[in-house]
């Protein structure tokens, strides 16, 4: 639910901006849109979690980088609000990798 908040607030403030938000990169001069592929399904609920706990670190080194790129000072709140939701978000989600793993009577390693 918290994920759809920031897409809507990213894309409220991309259309103040007055660009169509689209979810897109692009590669070598080409846009190359979100898709399923995208999604990666693991092999147990921790490696699920771990994947999951990897995304949002690279969200926060992309906002990061975004931060230093953009000077308007309400996007740059806005990403670090965003950046603040990753972090608890990491957090949760190594909780639940560790409540799943100690189930489980898995060994993690970070």
């Amino acid at each position: 639910m918290v994920e759809m908040h920031h897409m809507e607030l990213l894309a409220k403030t991309i259309r103040l901006l007055g660009v169509d938000p689209r979810s897109r990169v692009l590669r070598n001069n080409q846009e190359i849109y979100w898709n399923a592929a995208y999604v990666y399904y693991g092999y147990s609920v921790c490696d699920k979690l771990a994947a999951d706990i990897a995304s949002k670190w690279a969200a926060i080194v992309a906002y990061r980088d975004h931060q230093q790129r953009i000077g308007a000072p309400y996007i740059k709140e806005l990403l670090e609000r965003s950046i603040r939701d990753e972090y608890h978000h990491i957090v949760y989600l190594m909780r639940l990798c560790r409540n799943t793993a100690s189930s489980d009577n898995i060994t993690l390693k970070y």
